[in-house]
């Protein structure tokens, strides 16, 4: 046998040890890789569970307190809260709208029946275009009406609020006036609680009227 055949055996057999070696390693690394992405794939998977079910348990809790504040809005609509506070005047006109608007709203019924069976046609929907326009307006008034309520309650919240600060500056003011001996002085306390007295005075003659 020649050296050259030797030398090739010798290469050859140097490149399958080569390639096998290569081949373990790679083997090695791919069992190495699947190793590491089961185990940082598990609690990223579990972390991406607890995350779910906690926007699930948050969503249902929010829905539940929706579904009680529209349940308790309900029951505060049907037995007449938020008109407790309406003046009779404002109250009665309210009425007179929503009749109106049921009368109207009966009408434009009606009238989109026989829509079709009339012989004219345009006349018809020119009463129920008017009809529509007018069941708007009066559901504005209403809404106008319940609006001007609550700027009037915020008033004389406000107005009662300072009342009740204005008493206690002019009984303050009042206990300096008894222990002052000095005239000008006692004098400039008397101003004082006198302007205090016609602000609340005022206020009060204010919150009559509003109420």
């Amino acid at each position: 046998m020649s050296t050259k055949q030797l030398g090739g055996q010798s290469t050859s057999r140097t490149k399958q040890l080569g390639s096998s070696k290569l081949n373990k390693q790679l083997n090695g690394q791919d069992a190495l890789n699947k190793e590491l992405e089961t185990s940082i794939s598990t609690p990223v998977i579990a972390s991406m569970t607890e995350v779910k079910i906690d926007k699930e348990v948050k969503v249902e809790k929010s829905q539940t307190v929706h579904s009680k504040q529209n349940l308790n809005n309900r029951f505060e609509f049907y037995v007449g809260k938020e008109r407790m506070t309406l003046r009779n005047e404002d109250l009665q006109r309210i009425r007179e709208l929503q009749d109106a608007n049921d009368q109207l709203q009966r009408q434009v019924a009606m009238q989109k029946q026989e829509l079709f069976q009339v012989a004219d046609s345009l006349k018809l929907s020119a009463e129920i275009e008017q009809s529509m326009c007018m069941i708007a307006r009066n559901a504005g008034e209403v809404l106008s009406i319940y609006s001007d309520n609550e700027s009037r309650l915020r008033r004389i919240s406000a107005l009662e609020d300072k009342n009740i600060n204005l008493q206690q500056d002019m009984s303050d003011v009042l206990g300096k006036v008894a222990i002052c001996h000095e005239m000008h002085q006692k004098t400039q306390f008397a101003k004082e609680y006198f302007l205090k007295k016609a602000e609340y005075d005022r206020n009060t003659a204010e919150i009559q009227r509003l109420k």
